[in-house]
This record gives structure tokens, sequence and C-alpha cells, in this order.
């Protein structure tokens, strides 16, 4: 019997094709998926801050060959709140699972983006 539903924010709940479509931009990476399974691994340490956003993208330049004085210091705070935006899709189906199951939310997130997703009322939905 299921008893609770974990939903995941970046990519599931909370869309976040804007702010990926600058990043390929700026990187211009040869394989995107190669690309976002770098930045998932390399953001791990800057999830948890044991490294700071500078020294995360200096290493993300590195492994794409470009020059990291040519990358944002605060790329990934810059511009995630107008980039951002929740499924309201989503949302609906998290609604109608509210009473009927314990809703908990998960997410490897930067402190930064989850203080935006709380101003805009994301975690109200959440039990945990």
């Amino acid at each position: 019997m299921i008893k609770s539903i974990i939903f995941d924010s970046g990519g599931v709940i909370v869309s976040q094709r804007l702010f990926f479509e600058r990043l390929f931009k700026l990187f211009r990476p040869k394989n995107k998926k190669k690309f976002w399974h770098e930045i998932n691994i390399e953001a791990i340490p800057l999830c948890k801050n044991l490294i700071s956003e500078e020294k995360f993208w200096e290493k993300i330049a590195k492994l794409n060959n470009k020059n990291s004085n040519k990358i944002p210091k605060n790329l990934w705070r810059e511009g995630y709140e107008e980039l951002t935006n929740i499924d309201k899709n989503v949302l609906n189906i998290i609604e109608s699972l509210k009473n009927k199951y314990k809703l908990a939310i998960v997410s490897n997130s930067i402190a930064f983006h989850a203080k935006i997703n709380r101003k805009r009322g994301l975690f109200k939905y959440f039990d945990e």
C-alpha cells in the first residue's frame, strides 16, 4: 500500500528549461546529455556547501574547454528566479494527492534556489 510520495523539485516540479538553454548557449557543449551529467556530478559538493559556486563553474569550464573568466561567478543564482517556474500541471497532480498521501520533496538544489522556491510557496504543498 502506498503511504507517501516523494517529488524532486528541479526538472520535475520546477521547470528549468529556459535556465538550461542559457547554460547551453554559454557553454555550447557538443553533447548536452554529457554536459548535464557533468553538472549533476560536479554539483554534489556545491549543494553540500563544500565548494563555492565560483569553484564549481571553474571546474565545469575546464571540463568543457572554456575560459572560466568568461563564465559569471554567480551563474547558478543569476536569472534563476526569472528563468524557472513551477510547472502548473505537476502542481495540479500534487494538489490532487495532498489529502490522500503524505507528500515530500527532495532536491540536490543549492540553498539560494530553495529560498526562491520557498518564496514561490512551493513547500506549502509538502509534509516533509
